[in-house]
């Protein structure tokens, strides 16, 4: 199992759907077992949900825009999903 230090590190790859099967099955059973790191990706999603509602200023960048678009965090990588 990853410790949580890994997790804290995976963490962003896990929200933004960056990782491969395997490291998000592992992040993600890691979750289900560890109450401190739920409450660091919750501490996140809020983060980024109160960041979302912020208007982007006008020459924002690209990559600004494109993560205020992103999907729901903590989804599985798409060769997990059904199909």
């Amino acid at each position: 199992m990853l410790a949580c230090r890994d997790v804290s590190e995976l963490m962003t790859d896990y929200m933004e759907r960056r990782l491969g099967a395997r490291r998000w099955i592992g992040v993600s059973w890691h979750l289900r077992l560890c109450p401190m790191c739920r409450a660091f990706l919750e501490q996140l999603r809020a983060t980024r949900a109160v960041l979302a509602g912020l208007a982007l200023p006008a020459d924002a960048p690209a990559e600004a825009r494109a993560l205020a678009q992103r999907p729901p965090a903590g989804e599985p990588p798409s060769d997990l999903r059904s199909h």
